[in-house]
């Protein structure tokens, strides 16, 4: 069983380190992670949860189940702005009444003419008399640090409010003594110096470093709760036939919405009329559009760009892709980075033996003669300037930002581990086809025998494949289905052996082959091709009948990944069961230092299991997910091309929900970039202490008498300490464009205000451009009218009741062959060529079918398309219009 629970009152890693340690006592209890940053615990096990809750309570701090309406963030945003408010309206009070404790005691010590009338006794009584007065009006004010502090204490489990209420109540108390004495004697010239304005100046300068750790803190939390804001807040759904702006909260799965330019998509669905461009980048951090027709899915967050689409909504809000991101990044927050363990052995003992270390130095101060107010002063100092703050949120704070950047960039890590593992990886081993191939493969040419000829074999080959998941087979089975009308008969026997190939034996017992050379039956004489992409052997029964050329093409910046990857040196090797000239073109092509060919697929477990074990250095696995997962769990880091919403791969430590490489390397740079802020946040924390605290304790006043920190600037120094570490980590959140490469932008920014409220955002200049450019025919509007309101850069249809409502039944489909496309810049070259002649709805080219797919609202003129294609270097055949 895994509880996630909220916990209040924590303000430093002594805390974390109490309530894990509360948590765990509980029976049942195997595990316990605190996160500090958000307040988060995760406690997994066979437990009672009511015994956790008590156990926590009983250690002096809140708990309580995590629920439903705590992920969505708002809750967590509203206690922290509710927070914020308080500290500054407590910290405006505490300064107002210091300014005024500061002048008086200023003139106290002073001693200004106007005190010369009177006894000094009485100027020192008075003085006094208002001083604490106005000292114990800030304590008040702060009452809770006192609550906080003394009730950690009492229930032996002290922390950083123990340390600032102890050092406080020691300088008050002092303080307080003093005027008594000054209240009992009968000595007219006493007049002692009081510390009562140190007491209000630690309260003070400790309220202004902690809210300034708060802002910092909140810009990191509202890292993570950006993706759920990229949902709008309401969206316009068809009920009776009428168009209805509802909230996104209350759409029901099944309904359909509809979605217009510059809108973004509130809910994952499925178009079931019209086609659009829709800027993904939100998802899977690439900025060039994807066009998106009938049958196709449209994910929450994107950006509507061109075309107006009717859709079906298969994700309520809570359960879209843009909530599952939202969690995942939120959820590694409730794992624990291996380094972070480190800071938590300092800081379950750093507070009892600060206050230790406070009685020592007092101790030895007094022993070597040096008066009480000294000896008092430097231990306060020692308590004050401590800081277990920063070490408790050195590790989370860099991991929450530098996961919430990723994901940003379509780059999702499932727990903080995987995080810093990845930021370790020396080695990344990549598989070929689906990751750095596309995986969209298609038969590039047929060489039947002597004694065959190519439907036979092309139909043999499809029926051994037939039922098959693997990019090659389908490959084979649409080249059958489109060239020969095959039809798969799914009785026959079939027997699929990873890495070699596939049999099946027909009703009369006969049985075709189809695989690698050394699987299928016949001999197979001179049969050696140079040819850098896959080849495929077919035999029936013992008759060789020849071989497939099946070709596939890069992953996008598979060659800018492997460069970026060798000036962080570190190694790239290719793993295939692909033959050795497919996999030397390919490695050579892409640049990458090594490859093995050949391979089974538990032979890809194996090596990536020996170079995780064969060194101190990290090894990562990329693959697609599909059938790398025994060599992805064997890597210490397993990074899972998901290629679009596919964030649930479970044998993946890491999932890219993009289709590029660079996406890769920017995961480990950034990640590489997230562990050197780690360590720079440990290094601060560790080495602020192991300097402040001797600085404090008065050490360096033995070789100079100025070397001395007063309590004052000792609580100054350590707020400072907390708002480094914190504003060190926030650097990552600037990070995404130096790790992954500059993210062009196919739109502009929402406005936040149009993005909350459902509204439709300008997109390339305002929605007007597009509705009035080359994207629709000029003037025609979304809905084909002629009237629209055009303001500010906005753009609002005056009248879309006459949207058609069967989508885009009114616009001509044209379908075109265009021969000579090889891949995704080909079908750019062409999609372009075509929107620059023609004022057009949107634009589709697919190489692996060499068609284009063009919708617009009048007929196209076929001549001219044709002699715009040929500019381009390509061939048209036929072209048929709907």
């Amino acid at each position: 069983m895994k509880k996630d629970f909220i916990v209040t009152g924590m303000s430093c890693a002594a805390c974390v380190s109490r309530v894990e340690k509360a948590a765990s006592s509980v029976k049942g209890v195997n595990n316990v992670t605190v996160n500090l940053l958000t307040g988060d615990m995760r406690v997994e096990g066979d437990f009672d949860v009511s015994e956790v809750i008590a156990s926590v309570n009983g250690a002096g701090y809140g708990s309580r189940l995590r629920e439903e309406t705590d992920k969505s963030g708002s809750k967590l945003k509203d206690d922290r702005k509710k927070d914020i408010r308080g500290r500054i309206v407590r910290l405006m009070i505490s300064a107002a009444i210091l300014a005024v404790l500061f002048i008086i005691s200023m003139s106290y010590s002073m001693k200004m003419p106007m005190f010369e009338n009177y006894e000094q006794r009485i100027v020192a009584l008075v003085s006094g008399i208002i001083q604490s007065v106005l000292s114990l009006a800030v304590i008040l004010v702060n009452y809770r640090i006192f609550v906080s502090g003394f009730k950690g204490m009492i229930k032996l489990s002290p922390n950083m409010d123990s340390l600032v209420a102890t050092g406080v109540a020691a300088s008050f108390g002092y303080s307080l003594a003093v005027l008594i004495s000054v209240a009992v004697s009968n000595d007219a010239l006493y007049r002692p110096d009081y510390y009562f304005e140190s007491s209000a100046m630690i309260l003070t300068f400790m309220g202004i470093g902690k809210l300034l750790e708060a802002l910092a803190k909140g810009r990191a939390t509202d890292a993570v709760s950006a993706l759920r804001q990229l949902v709008p807040d309401s969206c316009t759904v068809i009920r009776e036939g009428e168009e209805v702006v509802v909230p996104t909260a209350e759409v029901k799965f099944g309904e359909i919405i509809l979605i217009r330019p510059g809108d973004r998509i509130a809910l994952d669905c499925d178009i079931v009329s019209g086609s659009s461009e829709i800027d993904e980048s939100a998802v899977t951090g690439e900025s060039i559009p994807v066009f998106k027709k009938t049958g196709d899915k449209a994910v929450s967050g994107t950006v509507n760009i061109t075309g107006v689409f009717k859709a079906k909504v298969t994700s309520v809000s809570g359960e879209t892709t843009i909530d599952r991101m939202a969690e995942l990044v939120r959820e590694i927050a409730s794992t624990k980075a291996p380094i972070a363990k480190v800071a938590d052995k300092v800081a379950g003992v750093f507070v009892p033996v600060v206050m230790a270390i406070a009685v020592v130095v007092f101790a030895a101060w007094m022993i070597a003669g040096r008066e009480i107010a000294f000896s008092l002063s430097r231990a306060v100092s020692v308590l004050v300037i401590s800081c277990p703050c920063a070490l408790g949120l050195a590790t989370p704070v860099a991991i929450i930002c530098g996961s919430a950047t990723a994901a940003k960039r379509g780059v999702l890590f499932k727990t903080s581990e995987a995080l810093e593992l990845s930021g370790r990886v020396k080695t990344v081993v990549f598989d070929k086809t689906g990751t750095i191939t596309q995986g969209s493969m298609k038969v590039s040419k047929a060489m039947p025998s002597v004694n065959s000829d190519e439907e036979l074999l092309i139909k043999v080959a499809a029926t051994c494949e037939a039922g098959g998941t693997h990019p090659i087979a389908r490959a084979i089975i649409d080249h059958a289905k489109n060239a020969y009308g095959f039809v798969p008969d799914g009785g026959l026997n079939r027997e699929f052996i990873p890495g070699r190939g596939a049999v099946v034996t027909l009703e009369n017992g006969d049985r075709y082959y189809c695989g690698k050379p050394d699987f299928v039956h016949g001999e197979v004489k001179g049969e050696s091709v140079d040819f850098a992409g896959s080849v495929v052997y077919v035999s029936a029964n013992d008759d060789y009948l020849g071989k497939i050329l099946i070709e596939d093409t890069l992953t996008g910046n598979a060659a800018v990944c492997m460069d970026e990857l060798r000036k962080k040196h570190i190694a790239t090797m290719m793993l295939t069961g692909d033959n050795e000239a497919s996999a030397a073109a390919i490695s050579k092509t892409v640049g990458i230092d090594s490859f093995r060919a050949g391979l089974l697929p538990d032979e890809k477990s194996s090596i990536v299991s020996d170079l995780a074990s064969g060194g101190k250095t990290k090894v990562a696995m990329v693959g697609d997910g599909i059938n790398d997962a025994p060599a992805l769990t064997a890597a210490d880091v397993g990074i899972a091309i998901g290629r679009g919403t596919d964030i649930a791969i479970e044998s993946a430590d890491v999932v890219i929900t993009g289709s590029s490489l660079r996406q890769v390397s920017g995961t480990i740079i950034l990640a590489a970039k997230t562990l050197r802020i780690i360590y720079e946040n440990l290094f601060w924390a560790f080495g602020y202490n192991i300097i402040g605290i001797p600085l404090a304790a008065g050490l360096f006043s033995l070789i100079n008498e100025k070397f001395v920190l007063s309590p004052a600037f000792s609580a100054v120094a350590m707020s400072v300490s907390s708002v480094l570490v914190v504003s060190n980590s926030l650097r990552l959140l600037a990070a995404g464009n130096k790790c992954f490469g500059k993210l062009e932008k196919n739109a502009e920014n929402c406005c936040e205000n149009e993005i909350n409220s459902g509204s439709r955002c300008s997109i390339s200049g305002g929605v007007c451009d597009i509705i009035n450019s080359g994207e629709n025919p000029a003037g025609t509007g979304i809905n084909g009218g002629d009237e629209s309101l055009c303001e500010n850069g906005a753009c609002e249809a005056d009248d879309r009741s006459d949207i058609d409502r069967e989508g885009d039944a009114r616009m001509v489909k044209t379908t075109v062959e265009v021969n000579g496309m090889m891949c995704h810049n080909c079908e750019r070259h062409v999609n372009n060529a075509v929107k620059a002649a023609f004022d057009i709805v949107s634009v589709e080219s697919n190489h692996e079918t060499n068609q284009t797919v063009i919708v617009t609202k009048d007929a196209i003129d076929e001549a001219k398309l044709r002699a715009v294609i040929a500019e381009e270097g390509y061939e048209t055949g036929k072209i048929v219009s709907e």
